[in-house]
């Protein structure tokens, strides 16, 4: 069936956090271009300390939350997991993780964020709702009765993708508002998933997998509802085998995408099902922005880019040549409207860091001190980008580990 797209959902698409805003400038492009995996690997001595309107990059001491940030930034805590939400009835879930950001018609903004807890239903997602102005209104759930939500991804129509990082794993779409529980998406298969990505183009969904021999799948849906919004149960599951000599894709058709993932059942892993299929060790964060798709694999320490119009796939960023895990290993991210590159690391300090045509190495931005044993989850933008929403998913307080803390960091990003 053709895809089409209503303009309601064109519109939409244009201010979604995750860079769903097609543009006309070539800022990504521009980085991936002048980023060989081999010149950005030798290049972690080089890279600038200050952005492209001479903004410093350099991490000042710890605020008064205990966050270091560059210099004409400025951090709040918007939520404590465990605890109700600015006087409000909901308590905040434990252990945020992925989260997106979406435009309201009043000029606001509404955060989802998943909740990673472990054990049979004691997953999901909650949201909070800001004015126009960037004050906290509202706070409640969108997912329940799930388990160890991981990462998702926002849809171009509006929705929240959450994710069940487990061998039975699947995904729910959710409704932002919270009107309603959220649906099962029965065509994006039973995986160990990490996080989705659409092409608001053809409204092909791309996905991680969080296992050291596990597969980049796209969704391709077959059924649309009205307004052109496609139908998540209903598609075709394939896998990415890359040529290694090409960098092309082909992409294999999945037999069967929901298996039984009990032994005593029956039934194939999803990943086994096509074993000439390319392996990514350790499919974490993944992110759409004018025609390409950005994912990083945290096993091997690197960050990959899909051209969707050339079909093919390039590392675009490994330390030191790939010859030894030498540096950070990259988890959640994100790609702000403009082209940069978030990346939150998932172990030692609880950090972010960017990468931007001049910033061709990954820079420290975001550094959460004495969180040890915690990580950086949920990178998103507000739809303007003045601020950036972020928990530190085992956040401490009082000298000793938590259930998660939810920041906001605003400031000027577009300069760095």
């Amino acid at each position: 069936m053709k895809n089409t797209m209503p303009d309601a959902i064109r519109s939409r698409r244009q201010v979604l956090q995750t860079g769903m805003k097609i543009v006309t400038a070539t800022a990504l492009a521009h980085l991936i271009g002048s980023l060989g995996a081999n010149e950005a690997a030798s290049a972690t001595e080089r890279s600038p300390r200050f952005g492209k309107n001479g903004a410093s990059t350099r991490l000042r001491q710890p605020d008064e939350n205990g966050l270091r940030l560059p210099a004409g930034f400025q951090s709040r805590v918007i939520a404590i997991s465990g605890e109700p939400v600015a006087g409000m009835s909901y308590r905040w879930h434990r252990y945020p993780d992925g989260g997106a950001c979406f435009s309201t018609d009043d000029g606001g903004w509404i955060y989802t964020s998943n909740c990673e807890a472990g054990g049979w239903w004691r997953g999901g997602a909650g949201a909070l709702r800001f004015s126009n102005t960037g004050r906290l209104d509202n706070a409640y759930p969108i997912l329940s009765r799930t388990t160890r939500n991981c990462a998702g991804g926002p849809t171009p129509w509006g929705t929240w993708l959450s994710a069940e990082e487990m061998k039975s794993g699947k995904v729910w779409e959710c409704d932002i508002n919270g009107t309603k529980n959220g649906t099962l998406c029965g065509g994006l298969g039973t995986f160990r998933h990490e996080a989705c990505a659409v092409d608001p183009e053809s409204m092909q969904i791309y996905m991680t997998e969080d296992e050291r021999d596990g597969h980049l799948y796209r969704f391709t849906p077959t059924h649309f509802r009205s307004g052109g919004i496609p139908r998540l149960d209903r598609g075709t599951l394939e896998a990415a085998q890359v040529d290694p000599t090409t960098q092309k894709v082909r992409w294999l058709n999945v037999p069967e995408p929901n298996p039984h993932v009990i032994a005593t059942l029956g039934g194939t892993p999803v990943r086994y099902q096509v074993p000439e299929a390319t392996r990514f060790s350790g499919g974490e964060g993944i992110a759409y922005f004018d025609r390409t798709v950005v994912f990083v694999t945290k096993s091997d320490h690197k960050v990959h880019m899909l051209n969707i119009d050339s079909n093919t796939i390039k590392t675009i960023y490994q330390p030191n040549n790939g010859k030894r895990a030498l540096g950070p290993a990259f988890d959640s991210m994100t790609i702000s409207p403009i082209g940069q590159i978030l990346l939150a690391e998932d172990s030692g300090p609880v950090r972010i860091r960017m990468m931007t045509q001049m910033l061709k190495v990954p820079v420290p931005i975001i550094e959460v001190a004495g969180h040890k044993g915690s990580e950086a989850t949920g990178l998103a933008f507000s739809p303007d980008m003045s601020r950036l929403y972020f928990s530190s998913q085992r956040g401490w307080r009082n000298g000793q580990p938590g259930l998660g803390i939810t920041y906001e960091v605003k400031g000027p990003f577009r300069d760095l």
